[in-house]
């Protein structure tokens, strides 16, 4: 039933794609809530793995819920466009890889647009239809990469963008 919740993820939830694991550099604070920095030059991004639940039937997709906020370091930043990129892909069964390069649903993209207020939470959702989830469905496992594109005309902001998680629902 679609505006079902199915799971959430937060930044220690997160693994770098660059092959080095989160580190200080990556996981950091904003306030009082933690936060992995998507660079503007980083276009790799971070995984995480969803499990749908099994006794649902699933309606046209997914709903991703993003929370973003600047870094609080460029003023310049405030009230610019970023670009982000999200792939889903089933995970279980015997066919599967762990690249999420290889065998995934088409990359779907947002843009997200600042607050002009520093510091402020911006929730912006992007719909996964069923056919970009990778043949996923009831009890399936879904790798999910999250990626900034940076290099996106949309994309203004200079500085990182802070992910500071996000929840799905079904759609």
């Amino acid at each position: 039933m679609a505006g079902e919740y199915v799971d959430s993820f937060r930044p220690r939830d997160l693994f770098r794609l660059n092959g080095a694991p989160i580190n200080m550099i990556d996981h950091v604070t904003r306030g009082s809530m933690g936060a992995v920095r998507l660079l503007k030059s980083d276009t790799k991004g971070f995984t995480f793995e969803a499990t749908l639940p099994a006794n649902w039937t699933y309606s046209t997709g997914l709903t991703l819920y993003f929370n973003t906020t600047d870094d609080g370091a460029d003023a310049s930043d405030l009230g610019a466009g970023v670009k982000l990129g999200v792939t889903a892909k089933k995970i279980n069964g015997g066919s599967a890889t762990t690249d999420i390069a290889t065998g995934a649903g088409t990359e779907q993209t947002v843009t997200v647009t600042n607050s002009s207020t520093s510091n402020t939470i911006i929730q912006t959702s992007l719909a996964i239809t069923n056919a970009n989830l990778n043949s996923a469905g009831a009890g399936d496992t879904v790798l999910i990469r999250v990626r900034r594109i940076g290099t996106d005309a949309s994309d203004t902001s200079n500085g990182p963008v802070l992910l500071l998680g996000g929840y799905i629902k079904n759609t």
